[in-house]
């Protein structure tokens, strides 16, 4: 697999757009990630946004 960076400088526009989002309805959407979901660099990065199918999900924080 291509190793991906997703270490940009993230602005307040990853928050923007979760708060865009709101509840909405892809809660029911969230699905368990595998062991090997390192592969989205979210101990390196503090925002990973990722599109699958028909939704879009935001990981990182500050952990």
């Amino acid at each position: 697999a291509p190793n991906v960076d997703f270490d940009h400088s993230c602005s307040d526009s990853v928050e923007y757009l979760t708060l865009n989002f709101g509840p909405f309805e892809t809660v029911h959407r969230w699905r368990r990630l595998p062991p090997c979901d390192e592969f989205v660099g979210a101990r390196r990065s503090k925002h990973t946004v990722v599109a699958y199918k028909d939704a879009i999900y935001v990981f990182g924080g500050d952990n």
